[in-house]
């Protein structure tokens, strides 16, 4: 295949190519996890094809899947041929195999940028030291990975041999998994050193840039006479200084500065080939701080047992004594540039704080002793907080909490204002053995001596006939409402509140917010969450099928289905 784009540069510039790629092959078919081209500068040798292991390494219990490691020495010519393709639609195995070239199954590519420029990015997670910050092309994956190697990512090992071997798990990563590049380090440069040369009593600063030149026969020397360095100086109240200015003829330029510079970065460019180097403006490391502690106690402390699955146990403790820190440089000179950065700190702390996806709620005094206006006060503003996060839902809410009953149905439930939102109520078998207050609308259950579990029945016929009168009354509400397993120890401990993909852990029962002190905060990690909260919703029981089981056992004892005055009719 011959390339349509001008490769001409880079094929002046590079002496080999290395394609290193990464594939799962199953039932015969070669899937790429990710791959790139490596182009290795004319003083840099590039290493002979391998691969990490001639027949694969197969994953266990994966659909019989092989994982396959390896690098092809190409030239510099092929090699960007052959990414072209790629770019095309038709990516292949480097090396023909048979005649002819093994197909490899990928995911549509989109090119970024155009094909044949190039971007810096510093931030390339499989890039090597020697690289030096390369210029990179990126052919990104339009779609998720093929069905028969999707779910490969869950498998640990593979992760783990892919991490081993290839030097980069693309699995663990969804912007490089499925993805193909071509890295292109520096040609002309092995580096750029940058550093502070001096700094007078008067305050004054002498700064340092020393670009030093690769060595190879035939070195473009005029091309690296023509580069062009931009220095930059930004203050922590603004840009100060941005300049083009030559490098002399051993790579080396100095600035002189009239007080300390704060941060200091530059670029590079070239005239044939754009931009080579760039490092944002950073600050300088002026101080150092070290702190020692010393062990002073090592503690056994034994742990009494609390029954029979609660045995005793010991562990190691040690004490350990602060020594004090010890510091080394001098800060940054300007008291009026310190005092911006203590501000700026101070202003993003503030907002940070602002920020936090948690809120406290509750008073400080003790409940039973608070005016009545406090504690109103407190419920609103719980209320109105839960409300925020439960009105934009798009798809679903769950509410999970054992005390969960008609008057939390009746202030949270219905505060959805799209309309098709599903709302499902996790609660526990106990809130159904307790009397009601005849509040929000809901008739008081006057359980009197019946037996506990008809209570439980009589108070979720009355959930129903709640719920069906919601349906009549409130168009759209669409509410589920599921008893959790286990009786006296229900399956959750913990509240929780899911909008859409956002988990909120709730400390105290939404039928007490604002009332005591508790923190309602969104979890980092909801998946996990999400998760457990969904298996166990299919493993518990609507309060439809719960009245219907006790019916049932009723019917099966000799007994009388009791009604305790509803509607005997199950719904």
């Amino acid at each position: 295949m011959e390339a349509r784009t001008d490769w001409s540069q880079l094929i002046e510039d590079y002496n080999e190519a290395l394609v290193r790629l990464a594939l799962a092959k199953v039932e015969g078919k070669f899937y790429l996890l990710m791959g790139y081209v490596e182009l290795h500068p004319r003083d840099i040798p590039c290493p002979d094809t391998f691969y990490a292991s001639s027949r694969g390494w197969k994953v266990p219990d994966f659909k019989g899947a092989v994982l396959h490691v390896g690098a092809t020495k190409m030239k510099v010519a092929d090699a960007l041929a052959w990414y072209e393709g790629a770019a095309a639609g038709t990516v292949t195995l480097p090396e023909v195999r048979k005649g002819k070239p093994a197909p490899v199954v990928a995911p549509a590519l989109g090119a970024e940028p155009t094909l044949g420029d190039f971007v810096l990015d510093d931030t390339v997670p499989f890039a090597a030291q020697w690289h030096g910050g390369p210029r990179i092309h990126r052919l990104v994956p339009m779609s998720e990975l093929d069905e028969a190697v999707r779910g490969l990512e869950t498998k640990t090992e593979a992760r783990e041999w892919l991490a081993a071997n290839f030097g980069f798990d693309p699995l663990g990563d969804e912007e490089w998994r499925g993805s193909l590049s071509i890295l292109a380090p520096d040609p002309l440069l092995v580096g750029v050193q940058h550093f502070i040369q001096e700094t007078q009593s008067d305050g004054t600063e002498r700064i340092v840039f020393y670009a030093k030149r690769r060595r190879f026969p035939d070195y473009p020397t005029a091309d690296a006479d023509a580069l062009q360095l931009v220095t930059y100086e930004r203050r922590p109240s603004g840009w100060r200084h941005a300049g083009a200015m030559p490098l002399d003829s051993l790579g080396f330029l100095v600035e002189d500065h009239k007080q300390a510079v704060a941060e200091s970065g530059y670029t590079i460019t070239c005239p044939k080939r754009g931009l080579l180097r760039l490092v944002p403006p950073r600050s300088w490391l002026r101080v150092a701080s070290l702190g020692i502690q010393a062990v002073e106690q090592l503690l056994t402390v034994q742990v009494a047992a609390g029954g029979r699955r609660k045995p005793n146990g010991v562990y190691k403790l040690e004490r350990v004594t602060d020594l004090g820190p010890t510091s080394t440089g001098r800060p940054h000179t300007s008291a009026a540039s310190l005092r911006i950065g203590q501000l700026r700190a101070a202003r993003a702390a503030r907002l940070l704080e602002e920020s936090r996806p948690q809120r406290l709620f509750g008073i400080t005094g003790a409940k039973d002793d608070a005016p009545e206006e406090e504690l109103k006060a407190a419920r609103e503003r719980a209320l109105e907080y839960i409300v925020s996060l439960v009105e934009p839902a798009k798809r679903e809410v769950y509410f999970v909490d054992v005390d969960w009953s008609y008057r939390e149905t009746t202030l949270y439930a219905h505060r959805v204002a799209r309309s098709g939102v599903k709302v499902k109520i996790l609660t526990s078998r106990r809130i159904f053995a307790e009397k009601k207050p005849a509040d929000a609308g809901c008739p008081r259950l006057d359980v009197g001596s019946e037996p506990k579990e008809s209570a439980q029945v009589a108070s979720a016929r009355q959930t129903l006939e709640y719920l069906d009168d919601v349906h009549t009354r409130v168009h759209g509400a669409d509410i589920d409402v599921r008893v959790m397993p286990g009786s006296s120890k229900p399956a959750f401990h913990d509240r929780f509140l899911v909008v859409d993909d956002d988990v909120w852990c709730c400390g105290p029962s939404f039928n007490e917010l604002g009332e005591r002190i508790g923190v309602i905060s969104r979890s980092q990690l909801p998946r996990p969450i999400l998760k457990v909260i969904r298996e166990v919703w299919d493993k518990s029981e609507p309060i439809s099928e719960f009245d219907r089981d006790f019916e049932r056992r009723q019917r099966k004892s000799g007994e009388e289905p009791k009604t305790d005055g509803v509607a005997g009719e199950s719904k």
